[in-house]
């Protein structure tokens, strides 16, 4: 719950971001906060995983990070969300170069929260899966289609959730040009 308070935090800041434009050492405060309220999320979404005594001794013994994803079971679906939700954002916001070694690390936590439980969060597996193909370069695998496809998806399963509809336009509209 507190890596969900986390990310809900740092969002509150987007709309300040917009109206902060022109102003852009407000704008670089705002993403230093963001960055900190991100980055504090996805340290008590790891932390609520570890609560997992299987994750948490792979973990803890150096084990492969995708294997030891592998072990955490469905109690677990929603810390595996916001632990990918604050990563992905913060990630975001840090820039692709800094964040590449911790890439696979949170697609494998957010590909087994879909596993697990593809509706946790209103369809957000899919959802950030549909951000991720978008945002990330194409040497390291972006893929529209792919993006497209898991936008729908999250879309299909919570067609009232505002959040799942604004991403698609936010992330896919916008590169389509649609």
């Amino acid at each position: 719950e507190l890596s969900k308070a986390y990310y809900s935090l740092a969002y509150a800041f987007t709309n300040v971001d917009d109206a902060k434009k022109e102003d852009e050492k407000a704008r670089d405060r705002i993403n230093e906060i963001k960055k900190g309220y991100y980055f504090t999320g996805r340290e008590f979404g790891l932390r609520a995983l570890k609560t997992n005594d299987r994750f948490g001794r792979a973990t803890e013994s150096g084990a492969n990070y995708q294997a030891a994803v592998e072990l955490v079971d469905a109690d677990y679906a929603d810390a595996l969300q916001w632990t990918a939700s604050n990563w992905g954002r913060w990630g975001e916001l840090m820039g692709v170069t800094k964040v590449a070694m911790d890439i696979p690390k949170f697609k494998a936590i957010v590909e087994r929260a879909r596993k697990l439980n593809a509706s946790t969060n209103f369809g957000g597996p899919h959802r950030f899966l549909g951000a991720y193909y978008l945002k990330i370069p194409k040497f390291a695998g972006q893929n529209p289609k792919r993006a497209r496809s898991h936008f729908l998806k999250s879309i299909e399963i919570a067609p009232g959730f505002l959040e799942n509809r604004l991403l698609y336009a936010e992330y896919y509209a916008t590169y389509a040009d649609d």
